[in-house]
């Protein structure tokens, strides 16, 4: 009777079969997709790499490594064939007793419940078809896996069923199933854990280890058993392989393994930052199907002491703070490329805080920008010995509504006669207005734009103290002129972008862009030199470095943001601190010195490590002349004094003291000192 039922069953699929095949079999598609397997019909992730080679991140719809079967060992290929075909080295392409099996199956339940399918059949549907379980659709694939049978070898097709086949969680392909689940490569699994792989694939979401491990270790062990019935194992192995089995299974669902292995958590500022710049250059599809290399310029270890630098410091400065907290971000840049080694766009990562504050936000940069005035007034003529009174001023109409404007210095005090490299040193915001003045707020407003600043100025006075919206990069970048000898870098992220078969699409290049001369770079470098040995940066960062280094703290009012900018000859970084919304102070005394120095201390540090340590470069038309630093007069011949930086032709000569007449009157006193 039983007998009588199989071939009833048989001879009805024949007849099925013989009766659509010619129907079907001019519209199956091409075989192209297996032909070119790794090329444009495999979806593979964009993987991203750190500057060492390090795997930062990945964008996917589809996680997957692509692997050759002479790389995979036997035990892996017999596992798979074990337990979702034993018959695959024998058959055509279907495996008979299968389909009749499930087609029993299917008859008792009323409906296509069992598939049956060869492991050619399931490489055909996968890359073929439709999920859809029709009678049309069987038949379709069993026509593509004979037409499959013909064309490649039986290994060639276990390749690509093991590169293709899901195994849940998003990962497709045994090697991907290997470091996702094992945290190794496909080569190195061991019997247990390959016994583990093959259990999942007839039902992924089911059968996978992380969400229902009793079911997984059901499942393994069934390939286990099915190995040792296809005689692929001894009957001795089996025992053993159980237990490694379990175990395995124990460790990968132990808390906190699972958030190691699948998640790629490093640098995600950085990453998400990379991303958006594939994706406008790319495009979507390529960018999560194309199976793109990207090797970026980011310096892991720096962007490491980065991180760490910058969570120690929001933590330090959000005690207390329950409602919204301080933020702050961080961008490392190497100043003679742009090459962006670190970049931390604030406070951890997350679905809810995204936002990279070194490039999506602008802020008020305060005296951060005043480099960029006095770079503007030394080539207007000034020199760091100039003298400039430090006095109360009025601006009337200048102010909010037509008002009196009456800037105040930060701390209030009144310095009275004052060298320009003082007032720059000691960010005095009266002397700078001064020499803004002088020279001109539209002036200013194209040395701004030389610097890369994007934000639209308006020529007003309050310019020099920085009152107009920037974003870290920008400001960042600007000061890479002044590192670089007066030559603009443009930061950016990416050395290479390769395709999925290792050609260059891409080779990013740095983009220079002359700014001011040497001279000038050489002479403002001197001064933010200054403001760390002896001026706003000194309590924080004086006596802390063995090498050439400037900066220039940026505080605005109330203390709304603070800001550092410092930087070497092959390190620059900028740093933020604020709040993300509206106006809001983050206490008193909070400027860009007490801020942001500490986190320029604790990563400078440490990166300065990872970098040649060299001084500034003297620009030949450079000179040094002893100026008394009170009064910028040059000082007598073999006299002690400070020697100021002047551009050649532009120094000071010394002048014997002029003597007072004997007798004199009150007009040739008046005409020898210049009084009226």
């Amino acid at each position: 009777m039983r007998r009588l039922i199989f071939l009833s069953f048989l001879a009805a699929i024949t007849g099925i079969l013989g009766g659509v095949c010619i129907s079907y079999f001019a519209y199956l598609p091409s075989l192209t997709p297996l032909e070119y397997q790794g090329q444009d019909y495999w979806a593979l992730p964009t993987r991203i790499y750190s500057e060492d080679g390090e795997l930062i991140g990945e964008f996917a719809k589809e996680k997957r490594w692509l692997v050759k079967i002479d790389g995979i060992p036997k035990h892996v290929k017999y596992a798979f064939v074990a337990a979702e075909d034993a018959d695959f080295y024998r058959h055509v392409g279907i495996n008979l007793k299968g389909i009749v099996r499930a087609s029993l199956v299917n008859l008792r339940a009323g409906k296509i419940k069992e598939g049956g399918s060869s492991i050619t059949q399931q490489l055909a549907k996968n890359l073929f078809l439709t999920k859809e379980r029709t009678v049309k659709r069987k038949i379709q694939e069993i026509l593509l896996a004979l037409k499959i049978e013909r064309y490649y070898t039986k290994d060639e097709i276990l390749e690509r069923y093991l590169n293709k086949v899901y195994f849940g969680k998003g990962v497709y392909g045994i090697e991907a199933a290997s470091r996702f689940y094992f945290n190794k490569d496909a080569k190195n699994l061991s019997l247990a854990e390959t016994c583990i792989l093959a259990g999942i694939p007839p039902s992924p979401n089911n059968y996978c280890p992380l969400t229902n491990p009793n079911l997984a270790i059901e499942r393994g062990i069934r390939s286990l058993n099915r190995m040792r019935e296809e005689g692929y194992i001894a009957r001795e192995t089996v025992g053993k392989e159980k237990e490694n089995i379990i175990k395995r299974i124990k460790e990968i669902t132990t808390q906190g393994r699972f958030v190691i292995r699948t998640t790629i958590n490093r640098a995600s500022y950085f990453v998400e930052y990379i991303r958006q710049v594939l994706e406008r250059e790319y495009g979507y599809n390529l960018l999560y199907q194309g199976g793109l290399t990207v090797e970026t310029t980011l310096d892991l270890k720096m962007q490491e002491i980065a991180e760490r630098a910058l969570t120690e410091r929001l933590s330090q400065l959000n005690i207390g703070r329950k409602k919204e907290k301080i933020e702050g971000a961080l961008l490392a840049v190497e100043p003679f490329t742009g090459k962006i080694k670190a970049m931390v766009g604030g406070s951890s990562f997350s679905a809810t805080n995204q936002l990279n504050r070194t490039y999506q936000t602008k802020r008020r940069p305060g005296s951060s920008f005043k480099p960029i005035i006095y770079a503007a007034a030394i080539d207007s003529g000034f020199t760091l010995a100039d003298i400039v009174i430090d006095e109360p001023v009025s601006y009337p109409g200048m102010g909010e509504g037509g008002s009196i404007w009456q800037p105040k210095n930060y701390d209030n005090r009144i310095y009275g006669r004052v060298t320009v490299r003082k007032a720059l040193e000691d960010s005095i915001n009266i002397p700078t207005i001064k020499i803004l003045e002088k020279f001109g707020s539209s002036r200013a407003i194209v040395y701004a734009e030389r610097f890369g600043i994007k934000t639209k100025l308006f020529p007003y006075l309050s310019l020099a103290l920085g009152v107009f919206d920037v974003s870290l990069m920008e400001i960042t970048s600007a000061f890479s002129a002044f590192a670089n000898g007066g030559v603009r870098t443009k930061p950016y992220g990416i050395n290479t972008v390769r395709d999925r078969n290792g050609n260059i699409l891409k080779k990013y290049v740095p983009l220079y862009t002359p700014v001011i001369s040497e001279e000038t770079a050489y002479v403002i470098t001197s001064c933010l030199k200054g403001v760390i040995e002896k001026g706003t940066a000194y309590p924080f960062l004086g006596g802390q470095f063995d090498c050439d280094i400037a900066g220039k703290t940026g505080t605005t009012d109330d203390c709304v943001d603070a800001w550092f900018i410092g930087y070497t000859p092959n390190l620059l970084c900028g740093i933020w601190f604020g709040f993300d919304k509206g106006i809001k102070s983050m206490g008193e005394r909070q400027t860009g010195a007490v801020v942001c120095c500490p986190v320029f201390l604790a990563f400078m540090k440490e990166a300065l490590n990872y970098v040649p340590k060299t001084s500034f470069p003297i620009p030949e038309k450079v000179v040094f002349v002893n100026i008394d630093r009170k009064t910028g007069k040059v000082l007598p011949p073999e006299t002690y004094g400070f020697p100021e930086v002047f551009i050649a032709g532009t120094e000071p000569k010394y002048e014997e003291e002029k003597k007072f007449k004997v007798p004199i009157e009150k007009e040739d006193f008046e005409e020898e000192w210049g009084f009226n």
